[in-house]
């Protein structure tokens, strides 16, 4: 049972370090483009998805 949740977190946290990332590539397209929205909709998921 321990371990069930322990794999549980860890694919928890997985998820959000991948979320994180995904958001950082596109927030550097995003730049790149000049494109407002998107850089603050990508800066919002970060701020909601690593751990600072």
């Amino acid at each position: 049972m321990a371990q069930a949740q322990r794999d549980q977190v860890y694919l928890m946290d997985k998820e959000l370090r991948d979320k994180c990332n995904n958001a950082k590539v596109d927030l550097a397209v995003a730049k790149g483009e000049k494109n407002g929205p998107e850089i603050a909709r990508q800066t919002d998921i970060i701020k909601q998805t690593c751990r600072q």
